[in-house]
């Protein structure tokens, strides 16, 4: 039986989106994607959005809810920092292919019309589900000083990928909230509107100290070194010494 019928049109799209995700970070070998033995997405409802854009969010939470009711796809959170919620998705593989081979087995009964159906406005289980989408949709930038270095992020270098979001965590609990945001400014400054510009300030501050501009200390250790230079010279001819 055809998957989109035994579990919603909807539902076959995200998983087979799910799907095609972990098999590329499989091919490349995507340590980063790999945990407790097994292949993982990881996105904030607003980053599934972005990527199914014929979807609301309240869609995705939706079908995302239903693939997990359904035991196919399962969560976690693998996140560095303790205050990231974002969710990991993984899918079940054993259950779906017991989907396929035994369709009445069950953990896949379920009403497709119910799937398709809206959310009934008021009542208990919608309130319930409204608060678990807006759990699950809590993430770093709802600490106002995380807030603070992403919104500077967005001003100063651009677009902002989940690649380069972690990145920056990381960034902060190495360095601090004001050395990444110093770093970013430093960069756009420059004109150079990238991640890995602020990386490499950051780098040069911790070696040499924080806003130390080590172009500027090379100039001055050349003019010291010809001045030195001068000196002897005017030394050597005092002495006898100069040609």
């Amino acid at each position: 039986m055809d998957l989109a019928v035994r579990i919603g049109l909807n539902e076959a799209i995200v998983l087979n989106q799910i799907d095609y995700w972990l098999n590329v970070f499989e091919e490349k070998q995507d340590a980063d994607h790999f945990q407790d033995g097994r292949w993982w997405v990881y996105n904030t409802i607003k980053e599934w959005q972005d990527n199914f854009p014929c979807f609301s969010e309240r869609t995705i939470y939706t079908i995302l809810k239903n693939l997990r009711d359904l035991g196919l796809v399962e969560t976690a959170n693998y996140n560095k920092a303790g205050y990231d919620r974002t969710l990991w998705y993984t899918i079940n593989y054993e259950k779906l292919n017991a989907l396929a081979e035994n369709p009445s087995c069950k953990f896949c009964e379920m009403d497709n019309a119910n799937l398709a159906s809206p959310i009934p406005k008021n009542n208990t289980k919608n309130t319930q589900i409204i608060e678990e989408e807006e759990e699950e949709k809590q993430s770093v930038f709802e600490n106002p000083e995380i807030a603070e270095v992403f919104k500077t992020a967005q001003a100063e270098i651009g677009v902002i990928t989940p690649a380069i979001k972690d990145k920056i965590l990381d960034a902060i609990s190495v360095y601090s909230k004001d050395w990444v945001i110093e770093a970013m400014k430093t960069a756009s400054v420059n004109g150079a509107h990238s991640w890995a510009y602020a990386e490499a300030v950051l780098s040069g501050w911790k070696a040499h100290g924080y806003k130390v501009d080590t172009r500027s200390k090379k100039t001055n250790k050349s003019k010291n070194d010809l001045s030195d230079w001068r000196n002897l010279r005017l030394q050597n001819k005092g002495n006898g010494n100069g040609k």
